[in-house]
Order: structure tokens, then C-alpha cells, then sequence
């Protein structure tokens, strides 16, 4: 597992789009948080909370399926999955390698990501309002996101398509759950 791990990483570290990835999905963080004090409207009053954080890692959630499905769907087109499949003794080692460089990617961005986030935001006219409920309420959204791209990932190993594998978790997620929220009980 180690073999595989370290030839994940490397993968991932070799790999152009990561950077690119990386900025988009720090960015996306920090970035409306930074918007919303240079926008500041005197009316909203109010610290920015847990809620206001939520809305940043929304956008963080659909990156991150879209990194995880073409991530995993390129490198399975290329044939350098089909190369760690021939050097493993078992194909579920190079898999789960591959999830768990992922997640650990993922999870770095969205703890650097929120980091920034909640530094850009004692800078807000009003602060900064955290609460352990507001706390738990990121941690929770993180092991979601992470959810959310073990799927695309399977979704790439299955289909082998980028389409695919981005666009049913995306879907799923922005329609058909809304959708079935309102069906009534």
C-alpha cells in the first residue's frame, strides 16, 4: 500500500492540472468572503458566521467532483492506472491509493481554503461569529464533500468517462436532491 500511495502521490504531484485545481479550489474559499467585504453593504449587518462559510464550501463541493472525476477518469484513459494495476499484486490497493491521495488533496484545500477564509473574514467591517455548532456544521460539510468525490471517483473507475463521472454527482446533487426535498412526506 505504500508503494501505491507514494506513486499516487507522485502522480497527482506530476500532473499539471493540480496546481491549477489547487488555486481553484483555495480560491473558491476565499474569494466570496473577500467579496463580501469589499461589497460591504451597511443593511446585511451582521459577523460572518458558519452559514455565510457554507455557501463558500458549496462552491468548493462541486470543485472538488469535478477534480476527483477528471482526475481519476484521465489517468485511467492514459493507461498509467493500467500500468500501477500490472505492479500491484492486487487492483484494489492501487484504487484505494488513489482515493486516499485524493481525499488527502481535497481535505489540505479545504483546511487551507477555510484557513484563509476565516483570517479574510476578521477583516469583515462586522468579524467574524463562529460557533462549536458552526464548527461541526465544516467538519460535517468536509467528510460530505469527501462523499461526494469517493462517487465521482467510482463513477470514473466504472464508466471511464470525465462526462460521466462529473456530470451524474453534479446532478444528482444540484436537481434531483432538490427535487426530491419537496416531494411532500
Amino acid at each position: 500500500m505504500t508503494r501505491a500511495s507514494t506513486a499516487e502521490v507522485r502522480r497527482l504531484l506530476t500532473v499539471r492540472s493540480t496546481g491549477i485545481f489547487a488555486v481553484l479550489l483555495i480560491g473558491c474559499c476565499v474569494g466570496p468572503i473577500i467579496l463580501m467585504g469589499i461589497v460591504y453593504d451597511p443593511a446585511y449587518r451582521g459577523p460572518i458566521d458558519a452559514g455565510d462559510l457554507g455557501k463558500c464550501v458549496s462552491i468548493f463541493h462541486v470543485l472538488a467532483i469535478v477534480f476527483a472525476g477528471t482526475h481519476a477518469a484521465t489517468e485511467i484513459r492514459a493507461g498509467s492506472t493500467a500500468l500501477s494495476f500490472l505492479t500491484q499484486r492486487t487492483r484494489w490497493t492501487s484504487l484505494a491509493a488513489q482515493a486516499a491521495v485524493q481525499w488527502a488533496f481535497l481535505a489540505s484545500a479545504y483546511v487551507v481554503g477555510i484557513g484563509l477564509a476565516l483570517v479574510a473574514a476578521t477583516f469583515y467591517p462586522d468579524g467574524l461569529a463562529m460557533t462549536p455548532r458552526g464548527w461541526a456544521y465544516l467538519a460535517a460539510y468536509l467528510l460530505v464533500v469527501l462523499l461526494w468525490a469517493a462517487m465521482a471517483t467510482a463513477l470514473a473507475v466504472l464508466t471511464r468517462s470525465v462526462a460521466v463521472s462529473v456530470a451524474a454527482p453534479i446532478t444528482w446533487m444540484l436537481l434531483i436532491e432538490q427535487l426530491a426535498s419537496m416531494v411532500p412526506m
